[in-house]
């Protein structure tokens, strides 16, 4: 193989890793993102969970001590 063909070999080689790292680092970013608002709304959702489990706790103890 000459010199020529080397060079456009390794090049291209060069080029299709720095599009793979390029595409893996993006995906992580997207990945990264996708699991900090997924946790951002199961956290919202248990809050809200928590909020009606209170209330209805509430209720039933002020229910209850009306009937003694």
């Amino acid at each position: 193989m000459d010199i020529n063909k080397k060079a456009i070999l390794s090049s291209a080689v060069l080029t299709i890793s720095f599009v793979v790292f390029g595409a893996l680092d993006l995906l992580e970013n997207l990945l990264i993102k996708i699991f900090m608002i997924g946790g951002l709304i199961v956290f919202v959702l248990f809050a809200i969970n928590m909020l009606i489990h209170n209330k209805e706790k509430d209720r039933l103890e002020s229910k209850n001590s009306g009937d003694l």
